[in-house]
């Protein structure tokens, strides 16, 4: 019977440790990449705005050479203030499935002005109008490029939308395996409550250890600071966003490996201390117990010498008495003898 409870306690102990690593990793997945509010912090930590507005006016300068027109007319047609509302615009697509388009119409209306203000008194062809039309829808993409970088919203929407629906119900069955691993635990440990507590920090333990694990080896073998996607800026938040999760994998797996240490460390300190401390109330117990048996007999051995000595003294004074009688029947037979 104990070996089989032995052997259901080290199966619900690992199916508590699944459930506690895969508990941890989706709380770490939902809590950075699939959280707007975590990624709209990182690309303001990240200085994503102020890289994003840079490349956008650099990227705008190389159709100033085609054009023929002079660098003054980029000037103030986009702030950063717009680069800013327009990348909240895109997140808010991808995580809300709100299709809000990035409106261009307030870059167009500058840069007309600024064209119109830097050609004033020139005369301009049909021809030149056209052309100057499709520099300025020419900007106007470029913008869009590079604030967007893609144009798959809605497909990024719909794939963040399964995951975290798969995450969700995931998570909910994990919960309720690691309750029936709990109670498992505490019924096979009965009366021994430390067993459980033991069961409890070997499954953290165990899960702490292969947290850690993972984190060495991938950061071993995959140098996430080399890793680029797209641009300069959105590949420096991609990387900021995967070493938070492989930071978050390594603090979560260093607090289950200390505390599942401590609760195994402590729970066996505690059971041994009230063991010993069982033994010695036993053995004073059992002792004490030996003394009054000892003077339970000593007491009865008292009792049973005093009759004794009053029977011997009353034999003894029946002895004498008898002698007495015999001397003085013999000195009557003397007596009349003579």
């Amino acid at each position: 019977m104990k070996k089989v409870k032995s052997i259901f306690r080290y199966i619900f102990a690992i199916v508590l440790t699944i459930s506690i690593g895969i508990y941890f990793v989706i709380n770490i997945v939902s809590s950075t990449i699939l959280d707007k509010s975590y990624v709209l912090k990182k690309l303001d930590e990240t200085g994503y705005y102020d890289k994003v507005y840079g490349y956008a006016n650099s990227n705008f300068e190389k159709y100033i050479i085609q054009s023929g027109l002079d660098k003054s007319v980029l000037e103030g047609i986009i702030t950063r203030d717009d680069v800013v509302n327009d990348t909240k615009k895109i997140i808010t697509n991808i995580f809300s499935n709100i299709e809000e388009t990035i409106n261009t119409d307030n870059l167009k209306t500058k840069l007309h002005a600024n064209i119109d203000a830097a050609t004033q008194g020139m005369i301009i062809t049909e021809e030149q109008k056209a052309s100057l039309n499709g520099f300025v829808d020419e900007i106007s993409k470029e913008y869009l490029n590079t604030i967007a970088h893609f144009d798959y919203e809605k497909e990024i929407f719909n794939a963040c939308h399964k995951l975290d629906f798969v995450l969700d119900v995931t998570k909910k069955l994990v919960l309720i395996f690691a309750a029936v691993s709990v109670f498992g635990l505490l019924v096979s440990a009965g009366k021994r409550f430390y067993k459980f507590v033991v069961s409890i920090g070997f499954s953290l333990f165990t899960c702490g250890l292969v947290f850690l694990v993972i984190n060495i080896f991938v950061n071993s073998k995959v140098n996430i600071q080399t890793i680029t996607i797209l641009n300069d800026a959105f590949s420096f938040v991609i990387r900021e966003i995967l070493s938070a999760i492989l930071g978050g994998i390594f603090g979560k797996g260093m607090l289950m490996f200390f505390g599942g240490l401590a609760l195994i460390f402590l729970s066996n300190l505690v059971h041994n201390y009230f063991k010993y401390k069982g033994i010695k109330e036993d053995k004073s117990k059992y002792d004490c117990k030996i003394i009054e048996k000892i003077k339970k007999f000593k007491i009865k051995r008292k009792k049973d010498k005093r009759p004794k000595l009053l029977t011997e003294k009353n034999i003894d004074h029946s002895k004498e008495k008898k002698s007495e009688k015999h001397e003085k029947i013999k000195e009557k037979k003397t007596e009349e003898k003579k």
